[in-house]
C-alpha cells in the first residue's frame, strides 16, 4: 500500500497518524484531570463534614457542661409537691414585702419535650405560669423584685404592670401601685428532688439601696416631679409672747398639694403645725423663755415620687422692755477719782444658752471678764455690780449704790462725759467671745 504512494502521500499519512497520537494523548491527559479535580473535591466535601461533626461533639460536650449547670444548682423538679412548696415561697415573700389586696392564681402547665420531627424522643420538664395582682408602694415592689432574683432557680419575671392609684375623682396620685406579675418557673424532669431553694441566693450586681436610687427617685408614670422649696423669717418675741411663724412653701407643680413636718422642734415645747391653706402653713407653740431656739421644718408633696425639702428657722425670746423709769435729777456728784482712766469698756453682750452675758476688756490691765447678773468686779477703789443684762446693746451695772445704765462700747466711768465722746476706733474694738470668767 505505501509502496504505491508517492513521496508527497506519504509524508501526509505520517502527518495524520502523528496527529491522531496526539489527540489520545490529549484526550487521554484530560479525562486524567478531571478524575483528579472529581477526587480533590471529594476530598474537600469529606474534610468540611469531618469538622462539622467534630464542631457538633464540641456543641454537644457543651451542652452537658450547661445542662449539669442548670440541673444541679438551679434546677426545680417536677411534681406536685415541689410546686406546692415554690408557691407557698413566693406567697410569703410577697406579703413580707408589704403587697397588699394580694391575688394569686392557680399554676398553668406547659410540658416541655425534645421532639425529632414528629416524634417527642424524651419529655424534658415543665414550665409553670404564675399570675398574682397586688398593691403596693414602689418601694415595696423593687423590694419584692429583688428578693425575687436573688434565689438561684430557673425562674422569671415575664411581664409586670405597674399602674399608679389615684384619689377617687381626683389626677392626684396616693403613692400607691397597683402590680400585675406574670412568673414563669422551669422544672426538670430529673432534678435534684430534695434541696431547699429558698436559702440558695445569688449575688446581684448592685445592692438594693443602689436599685432604689435609681428606680424610686424618677417619676415613671408622667412628667418628673420638681421638689419643694420651703421659706421662713426668723423670728423674735417677748417672753410671755405666743409662737407663731409664717411657712412658705412653693412647688413648680401647679396640683401638689404640701404638707409640713417639724423635724427638730429646737427645745420649743408643745410646737406643732396648724395649715393655713394647699402650700402655706404655721409653726405655733406657747410663751418660751428668754433664748435663741432653731428648729428644722420638712416640707414634703404629693407628687410621684414624693420629694421633700428641709430648712432651718431661728425664734428668739427677749425680755419685755422695762417702764421708763420715774426721772429725778439728783445732785450733781462730785467729779469721781479717777485711777485708771477710761481704759475699762463694755466690748460685747451676747446670749449663752438663754442667758445673756457681758464682756468687759480693761486695756491698761490687759485683763478680760466675763460676766453674768450679779456678778461684779472693782475698779477705780469702786465695786461694781452687773445688775441687769437687758439685751445684746444695753446694760445696768450698780456702782457706789446707783443704777448706771451702760451700751455696747461704753467705758465704765462715772462722769458727765457719754460713750459718745470717746474716740470711735477704740469704742469699736471687740474681741472674740472667750469661754469662762476672769
Amino acid at each position: 500500500m505505501f509502496e504505491n504512494m508517492s513521496k508527497r502521500e506519504k509524508l501526509l499519512a505520517g502527518s495524520i497518524g502523528i496527529l491522531l497520537l496526539m489527540g489520545a494523548v490529549i484526550f487521554g491527559f484530560l479525562d486524567f484531570f478531571k478524575q483528579y479535580e472529581d477526587n480533590a473535591s471529594r476530598l474537600k466535601q469529606l474534610k468540611k463534614n469531618i469538622q462539622k461533626e467534630e464542631f457538633k461533639m464540641q456543641l454537644a460536650f457543651k451542652a452537658s457542661d450547661r445542662q449539669g449547670f442548670y440541673y444541679e444548682p438551679i434546677s426545680f423538679p417536677t411534681g406536685k409537691t415541689e410546686i406546692t412548696v415554690y408557691q407557698d415561697w413566693l406567697e410569703k415573700t410577697i406579703r413580707k414585702t408589704g403587697l397588699r389586696k394580694i391575688d394569686i392564681g392557680s399554676p398553668k402547665i406547659d410540658k416541655l419535650t425534645f421532639t425529632s420531627g414528629n416524634n417527642t424522643v424524651f419529655a424534658i420538664g415543665k414550665k409553670y405560669g404564675i399570675t398574682f395582682v397586688g398593691e403596693a408602694s414602689l418601694d415595696e415592689i423593687l423590694d419584692f423584685i429583688y428578693r425575687f432574683e436573688e434565689v438561684n432557680l430557673l425562674h422569671r419575671i415575664k411581664d409586670l404592670t405597674l399602674l399608679p392609684l389615684r384619689k377617687k375623682g381626683t389626677n392626684v396620685t396616693t403613692g400607691q401601685v397597683k402590680s400585675t406579675f406574670k412568673v414563669e418557673l422551669l422544672a426538670l424532669e430529673d432534678a435534684v428532688e430534695t434541696r431547699e431553694f429558698w436559702t440558695s441566693t445569688k449575688e446581684l450586681p448592685l445592692a438594693l439601696g443602689d436599685y432604689k436610687d435609681d428606680i424610686i427617685g424618677r417619676n415613671i408614670f408622667g412628667p418628673a416631679n420638681n421638689a419643694p422649696t420651703l421659706r421662713i423669717s426668723n423670728k423674735t418675741v417677748e417672753v410671755d409672747e405666743d409662737i407663731s411663724i409664717t411657712l412658705s412653701g412653693k412647688d413648680k407643680d401647679k396640683n401638689d398639694e404640701l404638707t409640713y413636718e417639724i423635724v427638730d422642734a429646737g427645745g420649743i415645747v408643745d410646737a406643732k403645725i396648724k395649715s393655713d391653706s394647699k402650700t402655706r402653713a404655721k409653726f405655733v407653740a406657747g410663751p418660751m423663755p428668754v433664748g435663741e431656739y432653731v428648729g428644722i421644718i420638712k416640707v414634703s408633696d404629693n407628687g410621684f415620687p414624693q420629694k421633700s425639702f428641709e430648712t432651718e428657722f431661728k425664734l428668739t425670746v427677749e425680755e419685755k422692755p422695762d417702764p421708763p423709769a420715774e426721772v429725778k435729777t439728783p445732785d450733781p456728784p462730785p467729779p469721781p477719782k479717777v485711777l485708771e482712766g477710761p481704759s475699762t469698756q463694755i466690748t460685747r453682750i451676747s446670749s449663752r444658752d438663754g442667758v445673756y452675758q457681758v464682756k468687759i476688756r480693761n486695756r491698761m490691765r490687759g485683763e478680760v471678764y466675763v460676766l453674768n447678773e450679779g456678778d461684779e468686779i472693782e475698779l477705780d477703789d469702786k465695786t461694781w455690780v452687773i445688775h441687769k443684762i437687758h439685751s445684746q446693746f444695753k446694760v445696768t451695772i450698780e456702782v457706789d449704790g446707783k443704777l448706771v445704765p451702760f451700751g455696747l462700747g461704753d467705758f465704765l466711768e462715772l462722769t458727765n462725759d457719754s460713750a459718745s465722746d470717746q474716740d470711735d476706733e477704740s469704742a469699736g474694738q471687740d474681741d472674740p467671745v472667750e469661754d469662762g470668767s476672769k
